[in-house]
């Protein structure tokens, strides 16, 4: 959802501000010299706001959400196509910013849709994926800590590379994996 959700958000973001790119020495998408009436820039917002109709029903099909997740999706992705739409039939900077402030309500309520209609797992449980949560230490995959990474033994026969090259920016990720040149 976040991938297709960036092209409308930021399309629009860069309709409003094009003079600020434009003394800013940036070449945009929206930049007169590549896209004169804003119909380019608005065309991208507009198709990647139709692939978000599908997203709930994709959810579904891969066993994350409930069935009622897919409808509530759609008709949440509705109101987003259609400000691109408009916003591609007569480009303005009042119809980016209805676009815009469509998709800051977009995400989050999507994401929270998503949270509430989630199917649990269970430890040990194999998902439609085919991905095992393992028995034991199930939460040691993003287990972090001032000392560093803990729950994976052989890190420590990775020498003082790994502690100094991961800071764990998203510690909900698991570690990089760095080979030793030792």
């Amino acid at each position: 959802a976040l991938y297709f959700w960036q092209m409308p958000h930021f399309m629009a973001l860069a309709y409003m501000a094009k003079d600020d790119y434009i003394r800013g020495g940036y070449r945009m998408l929206s930049h007169p010299m590549s896209d004169p009436s804003g119909r380019r820039l608005a065309g991208v917002a507009m198709r990647n706001s139709f692939y978000m109709f599908p997203l709930g029903a994709l959810a579904v099909g891969c066993g994350l959400t409930t069935t009622p997740f897919a409808y509530e999706a759609a008709l949440l992705a509705a109101p987003m196509a259609l400000s691109a739409a408009v916003f591609y039939r007569r480009p303005s900077i009042a119809n980016a910013r209805n676009m815009f402030y469509g998709s800051l309500v977009y995400l989050p309520l999507f994401q929270l849709l998503a949270c509430t209609h989630r199917i649990p797992r269970t430890v040990g449980e194999v998902d439609p994926l085919r991905i095992t949560v393992p028995k034991e230490r199930w939460w040691a995959w993003s287990e972090w800590s001032v000392d560093g990474w803990r729950g994976f033994g052989d890190l420590a026969s990775m020498g003082d590379v790994m502690d100094v090259a991961s800071h764990a920016p998203f510690p909900f990720l698991p570690p990089p994996i760095w080979t030793s040149t030792q």
